[in-house]
């Protein structure tokens, strides 16, 4: 269900400078849920030359649109 809201919130944007990665994640021993120190699913990363910006884990607490727009502005 996020996948292609998240795909139209960074496309809505109109800017080339964004790049998202999906990985499907089927099982707690996956490789990335320990790169990444994933606690809980869903949980999305975002992140600006390799560094963590935030994640939105589970739910989030407004709109998915509002936590990232807040996430990129470093208001969380």
């Amino acid at each position: 269900v996020w996948v292609p809201r998240i795909m139209r919130i960074f496309q809505a944007t109109g800017s080339p400078i964004f790049t998202v990665r999906y990985i499907l994640v089927d099982s707690p021993e996956h490789p990335s849920v320990r790169r990444y120190g994933v606690n809980v699913l869903p949980t999305i990363l975002l992140a600006r030359g390799g560094d963590e910006l935030g994640r939105i884990e589970q739910a989030p607490g407004t709109t998915l649109e509002e936590e990232i727009l807040a996430t990129l502005k470093g208001e969380d």
